[in-house]
């Protein structure tokens, strides 16, 4: 009985550290995006925009 309930808190605690980990992962992979994103958004805005105003 008590083993269960240590092996069952340690999976918990294994996907709290898992999920908070991911979350970091993610939050950091979105800035990193972003700032991708952002440059290629520049880019195309300095070489299409005057060309069609």
């Amino acid at each position: 009985m008590g083993n269960k309930t240590y092996t069952e808190s340690n999976a918990l605690f294994a996907m709290g550290g898992l999920a908070l980990g991911s979350i970091v992962t993610g939050i950091v992979y979105n800035r990193i995006k972003l700032k991708r994103t952002q440059k290629a958004i520049d880019k195309y805005y300095n070489v299409y925009v005057p060309i069609g105003e």
